[in-house]
C-alpha cells in the first residue's frame, strides 16, 4: 500500500505488516519546507537512513541521521522536531514494534537487551534515543527487503523470513557505545556546518575551515560526504537557499538584498539557483506568501 503526506512531498509505502509489526518505507522528493517539523514518535522503533540527511530534536538531544545510520528510540512523550535540507530528497524505512511485539524481541534477543542495559533500564523514567551506524549486512537485508515487498507476488512467509533476519541483525548491535573515529568525525562536519551558516554572506574556503579544524581539506569533504551524503558546496547551497525561502517569506527585505546577504554574487546567480530548487522565482515565492 502506499500513500502520500505533506503536500505530496512525501511518499510513503507499507513494505511489511504483521504479528506487531510494520515496517515502512518513506521517501521524499520536494524538500522545499524550510522550517522544523514537529511530529509525535511513539511506539518502539528503528529508522534507517538509506540516503539523504535529517536533523532531528528532542528536548535538549539533536542527532544528525545521515545515510546508512539506525536510529532508535522508545515511545516519546513530547513533539519531535525535524529539519530537512533544500532540494535534498531522503529514504528511510521504519520499523515499528507493538509493545508485545517489543517484549517478544527483548525475550528472543537477551545479548541486545544485555549490550543495550544502560539505555534499557533508563526507560520509562528516560526515553531511549541513541544512534549508531547500519552494518553493511543490515543494509543489504533492508534492500532486498523493499524489492521483495514491491513485487505483487510476494509470499508472506518470505516477506517474514526477511523481517526475522531485520531482527537478527538489529538484535546483534550495541548502541550505547559510538565507535570514536565515527563520533570524532561526526563533529567535526557540525563543526564545519557552523562555520558556514555563521559566515553565508561571506563563507569560509573549505581549506580554510579544515585548517581550523586541523585536518586537511581533502579529508574533511570526504567526512562530508560520509556523513551527510553531500559535498561542502551542495551543502551550502542548500542551507543558503533555505535561509533564502525563510527572508522571502518572513520578511520584506528586497530580493537582491538577500541574494547579497546570503553570499551570491549576482541577482541573476541566485535567481537561477532558487529556481533550479523551488521550481519558481525568488519574487513569485514572495508574491505567493502575501497572498496567503
Amino acid at each position: 500500500m502506499s500513500y502520500c503526506r505533506a503536500d505530496e512531498r512525501e511518499f510513503a509505502e507499507s513494505i511489511y505488516q504483521g504479528d506487531g509489526l510494520k515496517l515502512e518505507r518513506i521517501q521524499r522528493f520536494d524538500q522545499t519546507t524550510h522550517q522544523l517539523q514537529a511530529g509525535c514518535w511513539g511506539a518502539w522503533t528503528f529508522h534507517i537512513t538509506l540516503s539523504g540527511t535529517r536533523y532531528v530534536c528532542y528536548d535538549d538531544c539533536a542527532y544528525t541521521l545521515a545515510p546508512n545510520t539506525l536510529f532508535w528510540h522508545s515511545s516519546l512523550k513530547t513533539a519531535v522536531r525535524t529539519r530537512y535540507l533544500t532540494g535534498i530528497g531522503s529514504e528511510v524505512v521504519a520499523l515499528t514494534c507493538s509493545p508485545r511485539r517489543w517484549r517478544r524481541f527483548i525475550g528472543q534477543y537477551p545479548a541486545f537487551r544485555e549490550r543495550n542495559a544502560a539505555l534499557l533500564d533508563s526507560c520509562p523514567a528516560r526515553p531511549v534515543l541513541a544512534l549508531q551506524l547500519a552494518p553493511p549486512a543490515l543494509l543489504y537485508a533492508l534492500r532486498q527487503l523493499i524489492v521483495l515487498g514491491q513485487a505483487p507476488d510476494a509470499a508472506d512467509a518470505a516477506l517474514e523470513a526477511y523481517c526475522t533476519l531485520l531482527l537478527r541483525l538489529i538484535g546483534d548491535l550495541r548502541f550505547d557505545i559510538e565507535v570514536s573515529q565515527e563520533k570524532e568525525r561526526r563533529r567535526r562536519v557540525e563543526l564545519a556546518q557552523a562555520r558556514m551558516v555563521a559566515r553565508l554572506e561571506q563563507p569560509l574556503g573549505l581549506k580554510q575551515i579544515a585548517a581550523d579544524l586541523n585536518v586537511s581539506s581533502r579529508q574533511l569533504q570526504r567526512d562530508f560526504v560520509a556523513v551527510t551524503g553531500m559535498t561542502p558546496i551542495r551543502y551550502l547551497n542548500a542551507v543558503r537557499l533555505s535561509e533564502a525561502s525563510s527572508l522571502l517569506a518572513e520578511t520584506a527585505i528586497p530580493v537582491a538584498e538577500i541574494a547579497a546577504l546570503l553570499g551570491y554574487v549576482s541577482l541573476a546567480h541566485f535567481s537561477a539557483a532558487f529556481r533550479q530548487a523551488y521550481g519558481c522565482s525568488p519574487r513569485q515565492t514572495r508574491e505567493s506568501c502575501l497572498s496567503i
